[in-house]
């Protein structure tokens, strides 16, 4: 805003103030603004370098870690496969023995009753 102001009052002088044409004031403004463009460019050019430098190790390094957390995830993925597994196996290995729990509970009071039918008859 400051800038456009500046340069309608410089541009009004010129043409107003003294005896300078429209189309000169129009070329010395837009040879101004070149020569601004070209400086600024050639000032800041180092510093856009640096700068992408900067974000493209940034990028390097993320990609590495990303790459470190996918195998890590891969690695656990199969670390719960093989939970999920055992899991697995140790459940029906406790329904196995609950079962023979329960056939050795069966047994010992079959067994129990046939010893209190043999004490039985001797009374």
């Amino acid at each position: 805003m400051l800038i456009g102001v500046v340069v309608i009052s410089v541009t009004a002088y010129l043409i107003f103030g003294t005896d300078w044409n429209a189309y000169r004031v129009a070329n010395v403004l837009i040879g101004i603004a070149f020569i601004t463009f070209i400086t600024y460019s050639f000032t800041h050019s180092g510093s856009l370098k640096r700068e992408l430098r900067h974000k493209l190790k940034e990028f390097h390094e993320l990609a590495l870690e990303n790459e470190k957390l996918k195998t890590a995830i891969a690695e656990l993925d199969l670390v719960n496969v093989k939970a999920k597994t055992e899991i697995e196996k140790l459940e029906s290995t406790i329904a196995q023995q609950t079962e023979k729990i329960e056939q050795l509970l069966e047994q010992v009071s079959a067994y129990q009753e046939q010893s209190e039918e043999n004490e039985e008859p001797s009374v």
